[in-house]
């Protein structure tokens, strides 16, 4: 037979390890990371000019995750993020952007988000990077893409 001392020790120690429940090693977003964030985006497409324009991101976090929005040109598509701190990551997501309106690409052109990271620094400008693959651009070919985002807090 058990020691019941020993087995209830046991049980406790198992649940005192779970942690705030919150992830990202029980760390949360940093607050100032919420919120409207104006800056310039380029977009870079493999076999074309990168391409610049305004832009406004949008995002929400609660704990450890959260969601940024108005991540496409013309202000549409949003995808959950991750992280702590001052600083978020995203992978396997596939948000598909509009970029019929750019020189270089056909009307059905388009960029799928895949992967990407966000970080504020100690100066409250946020920076933003994503990957991915275009179609319809530079004589309509699969390409790699990547955009980038530097902005300050509206």
């Amino acid at each position: 037979m058990r020691n019941p001392t020993i087995v209830i020790a046991a049980v406790s120690a198992l649940c005192a390890c779970g942690g705030s429940g919150d992830g990202a090693n029980g760390r949360a977003f940093d607050q100032m990371i919420a919120g409207i964030w104006n800056g310039t985006s380029t977009l870079e497409v493999q076999g074309i000019e990168p391409i610049g324009y305004s832009s406004s991101l949008k995002i929400e976090v609660s704990g450890s995750t959260g969601k940024i929005s108005n991540v496409c040109p013309d202000g549409t598509g949003a995808f959950p993020l991750e992280g702590s701190g001052s600083s978020a990551q995203w992978a396997n997501r596939t948000v598909t952007c509009p970029l019929g309106r750019f020189a270089g690409c056909n009307r059905s052109a388009y960029f799928d988000y895949h992967a990407g990271r966000l970080s504020l620094s100690p100066d409250n400008t946020l920076h933003v990077d994503g990957s991915g693959l275009s179609l319809g651009c530079a004589g309509g070919i699969v390409a790699s893409a990547a955009v980038t985002f530097v902005g300050t807090k509206e």
